[in-house]
């Protein structure tokens, strides 16, 4: 029951997705066609003509990337694999396994103190739930390191709910595919956990502040009262400009979100 549940909310926040999409790129290919004729009906009928052909490529192009992020028969059997080792093996071999593969460490209690970040490896037969995560936490509230990253096998669904929600801790949970990815493949720390010095933001970080999917509905609102008020003001094409910019944006911001 549970599954047919999740199954029918991944398929409506899909349904969603598609209708943002197609309210962006109606809203601006009508906006522009309409500035360089003024025939409404035609304006309207090319506006919904290109909305649904960009919605087929971009249909195109995530159903491309899901097959390319589909893990592999041999993939699944050798993080199975690993996953089983971990379930069954001694808890005290476990810790000292991740301690051996972080760089200045050291085992305090149940999980792995670093000067930066706290790892805390759980993997038990049954999945990390949120009694698990409330006792994780307790025992680690005190630390005044603020990231914490906690791996287990499998998390259920409330976990990640609840991980975003704690303020005073960066809490990210490290199901057993993102531990073998950044953890167990490379054998080492993922790269957002090595210690380095703070440095400037780069430009790809100042685009991904910009994008951030927090600003998807301002972006939206604005760029909508942009483009409609082209409508009636005298410059037209600043309006036209402006409001494209902010529903790209907001296009982009999406985008950002449904790959987090």
């Amino acid at each position: 029951m549970v599954k047919y549940i999740y199954m029918y909310k991944y398929k409506f926040a899909k349904v969603v997705d598609y209708i943002f999409f197609g309210l962006v790129f109606f809203v601006i290919f009508y906006g522009w066609t309409n500035f360089y004729q003024k025939n409404i009906v035609l304006s309207f009928f090319v506006a919904i003509v290109c909305s649904f052909f960009l919605l087929i490529i971009i249909n195109f192009f995530i159903s491309k990337k899901s097959e390319k992020e589909k893990l592999t028969q041999k993939q699944k059997e050798v993080i199975l694999n690993y996953s089983t080792q971990l379930k069954f093996s001694d808890r005290k071999k476990v810790l000292t396994y991740f301690k051996d593969i972080s760089t200045n460490s050291k085992i305090k209690k149940n999980y792995i103190l670093k000067e930066n970040c706290i790892i805390y490896p759980y993997f038990n037969t049954e999945n990390f739930t949120l009694n698990d995560l409330t006792r994780t936490y307790g025992e680690i509230e005190a630390e005044k390191i603020n990231d914490i990253y906690i791996l287990s096998s499998k998390f259920d669904a409330d976990c990640y709910n609840i991980a975003k929600q704690i303020k005073n801790k960066n809490i990210q949970l490290f199901d057993a595919q993102k531990t073998y990815n950044e953890f167990i493949k490379n054998n080492a720390l993922p790269e957002n956990v090595v210690d380095t010095k703070p440095q400037k933001l780069s430009f790809k970080e100042l685009l991904l502040f910009m994008i951030s999917p927090k600003r998807t509905k301002n972006y939206l609102i604005f760029g909508i009262i942009l483009l409609f008020s082209s409508f009636f003001v005298m410059f037209k094409i600043y309006y036209l400009i402006t409001g494209s910019i902010l529903l790209i944006l907001a296009l982009l911001s999406r985008i950002i979100k449904q790959n987090k």
